[in-house]
């Protein structure tokens, strides 16, 4: 059950990523579009690395406490969240 849970959480993991990607080229030009300052487009596309920083940084920490295979599953859901 575990294994599944991982894999189920890992494959929505690559396509959030997936999806993030395919968006890349074309959400600046709509963003200036709908007027929003060019400063902020950076601080929304890395929005997604911060997060993923700090949710690695509160399960590594937890990992020894938690277990692998429930720390995996926390991780992922922070990013997948």
């Amino acid at each position: 059950m575990i294994d599944k849970t991982i894999v189920f959480l890992a494959l929505i993991n690559m396509l959030q990523n997936a999806g993030v990607s395919q968006t890349g080229p074309f959400y600046p030009i709509e963003a200036e579009k709908k007027g929003v300052p060019r400063i902020y487009l950076g601080f929304i596309i890395g929005l997604f690395a911060v997060v993923y920083i700090i949710s690695s940084v509160i399960t590594g920490k937890n990992l020894k406490r938690i277990g692998r295979p429930r720390g995996l599953k926390f991780g992922l859901m922070l990013i997948v969240i």
